[in-house]
């Protein structure tokens, strides 16, 4: 008897399943592969880099997390959601030339924002390189092609999701060998930039789709501002809800400190940001396709609830389990970590619960609620932080944002229900809120013991 190649039992599994379980299943299983990637890559790294250099990489990478959102205009987005997105050259090839003038002015930005940051961050002395280097990325990311969109707008995220794999495998081999020999944050960078290089090559020549070429069409340009005109202040707001925090901590943390905390979110919010992305790429298509299918909206619904009930265990295991892990995969330096990191996952619940209900609203082009949930975040992570700084030292700060995360995450279900024909499937998100709550206190005080020794 013959054994069939994994390779072809695991492709007829995926071809065995409904089309949107199977498109489902590729993503999530593409983004589980990330988080393992991401795992690898802070254990190596750790044994290469002092704490310090992961606190640069993270205050580089919010800065320019920031100036990039601050130009988001909802290209993809477009894309997917327009009939004319699929196959129609001139709105596609309109769509790349403003990605082009996106990512341009990004890149501008960040090399004038390399001429006065040192001022900033004094203590950062290589900081203007760093910058340097990711406005060349910026202008690299650019130049992608929109047949990642019009894949993922065909629910066939196969192909996106094995160059995104090959992305992340690419640049974590250069860092580890930039590491070896220039120990330091500037060898990351270098690293990503080298690995988008690579992807941006892919995304032209593997993929099937539309061509790009420059382009402006004026009734794509009105279709596109039209979709987008609330998106550009829902992604600065997103910014400060996701990102901005950071920044705030940065001025806060010592040095080394600041390096731990940055591991610790690395770790902590690596199932947030994998759902974020499963969000993006399956939610937000499914919804766009099958509005108003009943049949369509009780599987998204159930696979929803198999997310939640995951994520918990997951999140709950981390939090409870942070001290063993740390010491298990880091050298003993590195031991402050699992004090971040407790609070920092806990506190990703509620990013979860945004991330998996941000998509029904995004499908019905209603911006206007999109903006609300994204105000109502940074409304309560902004409330968090406050109070905590009123009761005490930055690990109540941390503990402050973590808490509105999930006060966040309550007030999206509450936001997105009138698109809900069956209300009490928004339950889900509440009762998987409500462990995280009651855990947050005891690890925020852990955290508050442990940075008081370290002065």
């Amino acid at each position: 008897m013959t054994t069939q190649p994994l390779h072809g039992r695991i492709g007829l599994f995926f071809s065995s399943l409904p089309p949107l379980a199977s498109s489902a299943g590729i993503v999530l299983a593409s983004q589980g592969a990330t988080i393992f990637l991401r795992l690898i890559s802070t254990i190596l790294l750790t044994r290469l880099l002092a704490p310090e250099a992961f606190g640069e990489i993270l205050v580089v990478s919010t800065i320019t997390g920031l100036i990039t959102l601050c130009s988001e205009i909802g290209l993809r987005g477009s894309i997917i959601n327009s009939n004319r997105g699929l196959a129609d050259a001139a709105y596609v090839n309109t769509v790349w030339t403003l990605r082009i003038l996106q990512y341009g002015l990004v890149g501008a930005v960040l090399l004038a924002a390399s001429l006065f940051i040192h001022h900033i961050y004094p203590g950062i002395s290589n900081i203007d390189e760093y910058l340097r280097i990711c406005a060349l990325t910026a202008l690299l990311t650019g130049l992608a092609s929109t047949k990642v969109f019009q894949q993922e707008k065909q629910l066939r995220p196969a192909r996106p999701a094995a160059i995104l794999l090959l992305e992340r495998l690419i640049s974590l081999l250069t860092a580890i060998l930039l590491c070896s020999l220039w120990p330091d944050a500037s060898s990351v960078l270098w690293a990503n930039a080298i690995a988008v290089t690579g992807t941006v090559i892919l995304s032209h020549k593997v993929l099937p789709g539309v061509t790009n070429r420059i382009h402006i069409d004026r009734a794509a340009l009105h279709s596109i501002f039209n979709y987008g005109k609330w998106m550009l202040p829902a992604t600065i707001v997103t910014w400060g809800i996701r990102d901005g925090y950071k920044l705030g901590i940065s001025f806060i943390l010592l040095p080394g400190l600041l390096g731990f905390f940055a591991i610790a979110s690395n770790i902590g919010l690596v199932l947030a940001t994998v759902l974020r992305e499963f969000s993006e790429k399956w939610l937000f298509p499914v919804y766009c396709q099958n509005k108003g299918s009943a049949n369509n909206e009780a599987l998204s619904a159930k696979i929803r609830l198999g997310i939640f009930a995951v994520s918990a265990i997951f999140i709950l295991a981390l939090s409870s389990l942070s001290g063993p892990l740390v010491r298990l995969l880091y050298t003993p330096e590195f031991s402050t970590v699992a004090d971040f990191l407790a609070v920092v996952v806990l506190g990703s619940g509620g990013l979860i619960v945004t991330a998996l209900y941000l998509p029904v609203l995004k499908a019905h082009a209603d911006s206007r609620r999109v903006f609300l949930v994204r105000l109502i975040q940074l409304g309560t992570i902004s409330v968090g932080m406050f109070l905590g700084y009123l009761y005490g030292n930055s690990a109540y700060i941390i503990g402050g944002t973590a808490f509105g995360q999930l006060a966040a995450g309550l007030a999206t279900v509450a936001v997105a229900l009138p698109y809900f024909n069956r209300k009490t499937m928004l339950l889900d998100g509440v009762i998987f809120s409500v462990p995280m709550i009651l855990l947050l206190p005891g690890y925020i005080s852990e955290l508050a013991v442990s940075l008081s020794t370290h002065g």
